[in-house]
């Protein structure tokens, strides 16, 4: 007896221990799905962007239809008006709302209650002043009443007028109401849209109502610019999504870099002012009048542009005929001696100021060596791109030589691909530097730039070989230094690095 009672707590012992070990199982199941949703966390949190479709834009914007109309009690049409009137921006439209909340939907043209009371024996369109049959009445929620043709007509009108469209008001003149979204489809599906003209398109009920929720979309996707941003290419419809408020630097799936905030060519580390502004200073127009303040005077008596290249100071100048002193810029005659043409009567006090001269030339000697390096670090930056068109070719016979396939071969786009990236993030970090001030700063960027600089020459050395001498451990490795600098150097500047530097 004793010994079957030993035996029953054994097996409840072990069932118990059991137990204990499924526990510890789920313990690590549990562990491990943590782990896994860390890792997950941590690879979203390095994604700065994301790439999204039309229909996930239409479900955020579903989802804010839903937490406005919940708030203020509106309609899904409501809401759309009121959030298109205060540019998709929840805050203003809440403040607005709670302060007054008549005005805040009459400004929206939200009307809840007729404006006009018609009697049934005083239906006659607004549009058309023509009577309306019973069974062809169009009656808005403001009160105005139209024929379904005139109404059918002024739809197709506005419609279209383009992206306007997402605003319709009511045909009824000074009526503040906007004919709401779900009765602007309704009219459009019931319909074909056609375009003016003698061979205008046709543009069929479902298709209208789809490029009518388009319209609404590009609203929403337009106010949305710290986040939202189509990427330009083209041939690319994708919208890019912000993750990271801090970085510019988008590149879209297409391949298609670009500056998320000026959406122009990336130009990460310069900002989008610095490249406005040398664009600018690099215009032939704008160097003309760079290099003339510096090196030319005008004419006192025609104002046209003289330069100096050697001589006395008497001046001749061809376009009206009249002389003049290079240092006064007074006339010749009456006041200059015409035997000492390189003595000038006036005090020097007197004469006009030369400041702006010197400036200009000092500009031109600290201008003029940034933009040389500009052109050789482009020449490189074409020379790369020109060598890309090459890379199918190179790849197909590196893999013919050493019987490997595609993904083995890959490497040799990767790193023509960095050089690329390389050369470009170059020229816009010369830009920077010749915008930031001399500072212990400005010397740990230039510092990092000239090893940038190496490891670019690196990678570019290992390139140029022919494909019978590459090295793919090499270039492997080269091409990820570059690309680990690069990394690093924009989150550097996303972050603080700009502020760093005395951009003054």
């Amino acid at each position: 007896m004793k010994q079957e009672e030993k035996m029953e707590e054994d097996d409840e012992y072990e069932d118990d221990e059991y137990e204990e070990d499924d526990e510890y199982e789920e313990d690590d199941e549990y562990e491990e799905e943590a782990a896994g949703d860390i890792r997950n966390f941590e690879l979203k949190k390095l994604q700065p962007f994301t790439f999204i479709q039309m229909s996930d834009v239409q479900k955020l914007m579903d989802k804010i239809y839903t937490d406005i109309s919940g708030v203020f009690y509106l309609t899904t049409d409501e809401a759309i008006l009121a959030l298109i009137q205060y540019e998709w921006n929840q805050r203003k439209l809440t403040d607005s709302y709670i302060t007054d909340p008549d005005a805040c939907l009459l400004k929206s043209g939200i009307v809840r209650q007729p404006i006009s009371e018609t009697q049934i024996d005083e239906w006659d369109c607004l549009i058309c002043f023509l009577p309306i049959e019973p069974d062809s009445t169009i009656q808005l929620q403001c009160g105005h009443i139209f024929c379904k043709d005139c109404f059918n007509d002024h739809i197709s009108t506005q419609f279209l007028e383009g992206q306007v469209s997402v605003r319709m008001q009511c045909p009824a003149k000074d009526c503040p109401a906007l004919i709401l979204p779900s009765k602007i489809r309704e009219v459009l599906k019931s319909m074909v849209v056609k375009e003016a003209g003698s061979i205008g398109r046709e543009i069929l009920g479902d298709n209208a109502v789809e490029v009518y929720d388009r319209y609404i979309q590009e609203d929403y996707i337009k106010t949305q610019k710290t986040m939202l941003s189509y990427c330009p290419h083209p041939r690319c419809n994708l919208i890019v999504k912000r993750q990271d408020i801090l970085r510019l630097d988008a590149k879209c799936r297409c391949g298609n870099t670009f500056c998320f905030q000026c959406r122009r060519q990336l130009h990460v580390p310069a900002t989008c002012q610095m490249i406005e502004i040398w664009e600018k200073l690099n215009n032939t127009q704008s160097a003309n009048d760079i290099y003339l303040e510096a090196n030319a005077k005008k004419c006192g008596h025609c104002k046209i542009w003289i330069e100096k290249t050697r001589g006395c100071n008497k001046m001749h100048c061809i376009s009206c005929k009249q002389d003049f002193c290079w240092e006064c810029e007074l006339k010749w005659e009456g006041i200059h001696d015409d035997n000492r043409h390189y003595y000038c009567p006036i005090p020097k006090e007197e004469r006009p100021s030369i400041v702006s001269s010197v400036k200009a030339k000092e500009f031109m000697n600290y201008f003029d060596p940034y933009k040389q390096r500009i052109i050789d670090q482009q020449r490189e930056l074409n020379l790369a791109k020109k060598r890309l068109d090459d890379v199918p070719e190179i790849i197909q016979k590196y893999k013919k030589l050493h019987g490997c396939d595609d993904f083995t071969a890959e490497f040799i786009n990767d790193c023509s691909l960095t050089l690329i990236r390389s050369w470009d993030f170059i020229i816009n970090a010369t830009i920077l530097s010749f915008y930031a001030k001399e500072s212990e700063e400005k010397k740990f960027f230039d510092f990092q730039m000239d090893i940038l600089l190496q490891s670019t020459e690196e990678l570019k050395k290992a390139s140029d070989i022919p494909f019978e001498q590459i090295e793919r451990d090499q270039m492997m490795r080269q091409n990820l230094l570059s690309q680990k600098h690069i990394d690093g150097l924009i989150l550097y500047f996303a972050e603080n690095g700009l502020d760093k530097l005395d951009l003054s």
